[in-house]
């Protein structure tokens, strides 16, 4: 998306105008045929609470620490959770085979988690079902081509929306045509877009994405249940009001 719109490497030499025919055929397809869009976002150089990098000594506080160490980890958790409760709408059995492209840092952690999870823990049952996962796995973009530039589409157009609106911009009309134009608001979590079921694009603020870092961290290191209740009051206690 960088290239096309930047006119340069594949797509060096094109009109504007192509540019502007290529992205409204882009968005006539993902909206023609993805189900749901979900797109969560953060600036990761806000964040100033710690992300996990010990754990209680147990397999599954591990794996968790290893799964959720780093933003990409623990974006993809909320990304997923919300994808997840949009498909048990349609059914209670896990459907989603998710494809994450290959090579980005802290991706081997959340992958090695996924299967973890698959296994016997009572944990790892409940983020099954909290995820609709049946099937995670890596490629590459050669091989996933299509799929990947239409999430890179959805990726990017919510990057440059956060931007602007932080700024005082209008949203671009190519996220207009993508969301049906629909409104993005400011709220407690950062800024929020959302239209039914179908869409929800979210930037999470620095102090919501401190208060989930923490939690992650407080979960994950816990040594008792009395350490788990604490932190998950204190969750509770600095909860938002979800729009």
């Amino acid at each position: 998306m960088t290239d096309l719109n930047a006119r340069e490497g594949d797509f060096k030499g094109i009109s504007k105008e192509e540019v502007a025919e290529i992205m409204k055929g882009a968005v006539a397809i993902v909206r023609q045929h993805a189900s749901y869009i979900v797109s969560v976002s953060c600036n990761s150089s806000l964040i100033s609470e710690q992300f996990p990098t010990n754990s209680n000594g147990g397999r599954e506080s591990e794996e968790m620490r290893n799964a959720f160490r780093s933003p990409y980890g623990a974006m993809c958790h909320l990304c997923m959770w919300a994808l997840g409760e949009r498909a048990a709408m349609i059914s209670r059995k896990p459907f989603i085979s998710y494809v994450l492209e290959s090579g980005d840092e802290g991706q081997k952690g959340l992958v090695r988690y996924a299967k973890f999870v698959q296994g016997e823990s009572i944990a790892g049952r409940i983020l099954i079902d909290r995820y609709s996962l049946a099937e995670l796995k890596t490629s590459t973009k050669a091989d996933m081509e299509g799929l990947f530039h239409s999430a890179d589409l959805v990726a990017w157009e919510w990057a440059k929306h956060v931007d602007r609106q932080l700024t005082g911009k209008p949203m671009r009309q190519s996220l207009l045509a993508l969301t049906g134009k629909s409104e993005a608001i400011e709220d407690n979590f950062g800024i929020t877009l959302k239209k039914g079921s179908r869409f929800l694009f979210r930037y999470f603020n620095e102090a919501h994405v401190d208060r989930y870092v923490r939690v992650l961290r407080e979960m994950i290191e816990a040594k008792s249940s009395g350490e788990v209740d604490a932190s998950l009051d204190r969750w509770d206690e600095t909860r938002p009001k979800w729009p």
